[in-house]
């Protein structure tokens, strides 16, 4: 159900002030600030490592953040757990009777969150997270959705103002090719990573607005399509233009991270690699499925030369191929290695030399 504590909460009674403690002290990189309405708070992420410190300030006297902060002062707040399924871990937790402030998940700083009475936490408010970036691929894209079945409609009622049928064949085509691709790599057909392709081959559809409605209510339309694009174009969390932290002033290897949580563990542990060991016959073991592609971009932007990445211990059909053979001289793991510090992968044993959590690197002896 839970696979870390993602953040803790502490009430603060300016931002600014803590700041100068945890990010200037500490070292505590800001990933995020926002206003969060809903719970009348300003809140910030901080990075720590495999974790997170989340700093709360009210923003309203009468909210529930203002009066621990009145009756307790400044100090620990809660805890957050990361949870892959928010909705599926409240209803379990309903299931079992625990007792929930929050039924239905809601948006926070960290993603889709959900809170726990401290009554059924040992006095703890318990908070629990989906993040952003594995919410937005199973949300999907509804706002792509509806525009095209808005314009399939239109299509179909305004029909004999078409020159040919040929859009209902495009349209068809490109529907079955959606279903053949969602069955075959069995995606759910809302994974919002299907949306994007689905709109651009859809472009040819949408163009056909213009045949069926006067120009002047078609420009409005491209209006209004384009200004709600605005507030996600600008304040997307992952990858932001317009915050302190955006994607034109930090390093690309930072940017194409999603979760900072990874981004100092994944470079360290690169480097360390690249560096000290110049292993470039690297095992991969991520049985968590974090994210590989940042890997294969670093060792790239190490300039070390001709390099192979292989996964290990991988347990499904795909370990029966037939592939040339490897010998990695190291191990990348984001989860330990079953079989403790030392063991045996490919007839070879390796040793835990080097960690940074999440992330576990296994060196051939």
């Amino acid at each position: 159900m839970v696979r870390r504590i993602h953040h803790v909460g502490i009430v603060v009674e300016r931002l600014e002030a803590a700041y100068r403690f945890y990010r200037d002290v500490l070292g505590l990189p800001l990933l995020k600030e926002a206003l969060v309405p809903d719970q009348r708070v300003r809140a910030a992420l901080l990075d720590a490592g495999d974790t997170e410190v989340e700093l709360l300030e009210p923003t309203d006297p009468a909210g529930g953040v203002a009066r621990f902060l009145a009756r307790r002062g400044e100090g620990l707040h809660h805890v957050c757990f990361d949870t892959a399924d928010v909705d599926a871990a409240v209803a379990e937790l309903a299931r079992r009777g625990a007792e929930l402030v929050d039924r239905t998940p809601r948006r926070g700083l960290a993603g889709r969150i959900a809170l726990l009475h401290p009554r059924a936490c040992a006095g703890v408010l318990v908070e629990l997270a989906t993040p952003d970036e594995e919410a937005g691929h199973d949300r999907g894209a509804p706002l792509h959705l509806i525009t095209l079945l808005f314009t399939l409609i239109t299509l179909g009622v305004r029909r004999k103002s078409l020159p040919s049928g040929e859009v209902w064949i495009h349209a068809a085509i490109l529907l079955a090719g959606l279903l053949i691709f969602s069955g075959f790599l069995r995606w759910q057909l809302w994974h919002a990573r299907l949306h994007l392709p689905v709109l651009v081959l859809s472009a040819a559809i949408f163009g056909l607005l213009p045949q069926v409605f006067s120009a002047r209510f078609s420009r409005w339309l491209g209006i209004l399509l384009l200004l709600s694009t605005l507030p996600v174009f600008y304040f997307n969390q992952n990858k932001p233009l317009v915050q302190d932290w955006n994607i034109f002033n930090l390093p690309r290897r930072e940017v194409m991270i999603i979760r900072k949580n990874l981004v100092v563990p994944y470079i360290e542990g690169v480097n360390y690699l690249t560096g000290e060991r110049r292993c470039t016959q690297l095992g991969l073991y991520l049985p968590d499925e974090e994210w590989e592609y940042p890997i294969w971009e670093l060792y790239r932007a190490a300039e070390i030369g001709a390099f192979r990445i292989e996964h290990v211990l991988v347990n499904n059909r795909s370990n029966r191929l037939p592939l040339r053979p490897f010998e990695p001289c190291a191990i990348f793991a984001t989860q330990p290695l079953p079989g403790g510090e030392t063991v045996q992968v490919e007839g070879k044993t390796f040793q835990l030399t080097w960690e940074m959590l999440p992330v576990h690197i296994y060196t051939a002896e």
